[in-house]
């Protein structure tokens, strides 16, 4: 069955401000930055989140936290579906939280983010993302 977007519950801006939250001191606070060659070439000031210095190397860690944190209590298992960033997020997040995570990769996922994802501990499970649907 479709869903349809009048049986979503979408999120507040009390929704996101209480996820904000939920990394806490898990995360790192990552600095900002600026770049005169970029604000030249654009004609603004502009900052940089340096997320690439967040866990795992990237800004979906704090979005998997919080998505795992909000299963932890019912969840024997997480399962995800990722050939790189998201996959590493959930694992690590799952790790923390002492839940056994599996994540569906394509056979053909960037070696780096396969071993990162094993890493963390996560099983992962392949498919061929040519033959297999």
């Amino acid at each position: 069955m479709p869903v349809h977007e009048d049986n979503l519950d979408l999120p507040t801006h009390e929704d996101a401000v209480g996820a904000s939250t939920i990394p806490g001191s898990i995360a790192h606070c990552t600095p900002m930055q600026t770049s005169t060659t970029l604000d030249n070439k654009l004609g603004v000031k502009a900052y940089i989140k340096c997320e690439n210095l967040q866990r795992m190397g990237a800004f979906k860690f704090c979005g998997g936290y919080t998505t795992v944190s909000h299963c932890k209590d019912t969840a024997s298992g997480i399962l995800a579906y990722s050939s790189g960033n998201h996959a590493q997020a959930i694992t690590l997040a799952s790790k923390l939280h002492g839940i056994p995570s599996t994540v569906i990769m394509p056979k053909d996922a960037p070696p780096l983010k396969l071993k990162a994802t094993q890493s963390y501990g996560g099983n992962v499970d392949f498919y061929d993302r040519y033959t297999e649907k």
